[in-house]
């Protein structure tokens, strides 16, 4: 079965049979985080990149008074803590929010990844679309009411874990506490509370175990007005169809309208 590293970096850019390979060959030291362990601290010097391959993982800044700022999340597929031709010291904090499994890749192999073009540019594109979301995320957290900014997040992660083959029908797995989501959306956590109580009643989604499943796509959707361009940042359209999972309007499917920009007048 194919890694979802591999498989997302295939969305990004076209790999050969040689570039798959050497990605799997990069991920060869893995080990397993538990629930809450912290990969990396703000102000490490890792001298390797994690690439996380299973579970769910997030960066975080943390404030004086133990408040703690989610400022990303980091799915099957992404890379924790990136370090490329020098060590960077990180500004922000990676901790395992379920168990994950973690492949641990020396600065010499991710070296060699990086000389091969089509890689590069698969990593260079996935560094655009983080870029993309962090900005999508200000907007949500600064110009959308409470119930959008979590309508706005399940809506991306429905998109972003069903790229790398973690969705099924409309359900995926999501192990967040709500002292999580809190601190993505910038609320407290009795407000979160409310806020997922109000979206269930509403009969737009509704947890099962620790899955989430969108009852009305479409509801949930223009809730928030989502816009998954955003995630798709720097693909051209056959790269964009493959990383959406070639979502379509239609009954059983996640749709989502794409606005485009009014012309000036």
């Amino acid at each position: 079965m194919q890694n979802s590293l591999t498989r997302k970096l295939a969305t990004l850019a076209e790999l050969s049979p040689d570039d798959r390979q050497a990605v799997e060959h990069a991920l060869t030291a893995t080990r397993f985080v538990p629930p809450k362990q912290t990969l990396v601290y703000e102000g490490d010097t890792p001298d390797v990149t994690h690439a996380i391959l299973d579970g769910f993982a997030c960066r975080s800044k943390h404030l004086a008074d133990g408040g703690r700022q989610i400022v990303a999340y980091v799915l099957p597929g992404d890379f924790g803590a990136f370090q490329g031709d020098a060590a960077v010291t990180l500004d922000y904090s990676v901790t395992a929010l379920s168990g994950c499994l973690v492949a641990e890749i020396p600065r010499t192999l991710m070296l060699r990844l990086l000389a091969r073009p089509p890689i590069a540019q698969a990593l260079w594109r996935l560094a655009l679309q983080e870029a993309s979301i962090l900005r999508a995320w200000i907007t949500n957290n600064g110009r959308r009411d409470s119930e959008s900014r979590i309508a706005h997040l399940v809506c991306e992660l429905y998109v972003r874990l069903r790229a790398v083959g973690r969705v099924e029908g409309n359900t995926f797995q999501l192990p967040l506490s709500q002292e999580d989501i809190a601190d993505t959306a910038g609320l407290s956590t009795v407000h979160t509370n409310r806020c997922l109580q109000s979206l269930r009643s509403q009969s737009l989604i509704r947890f099962k175990g620790g899955a989430l499943e969108i009852l009305n796509p479409n509801g949930l959707a223009k809730l928030c007005s989502f816009n998954p361009g955003y995630l798709t940042v720097g693909m051209d359209e056959s790269f964009e169809t493959a990383a959406l999972g070639g979502i379509v309007p239609g009954e059983n499917e996640l749709s989502f309208s794409r606005p485009r920009p009014q012309a000036f007048t």
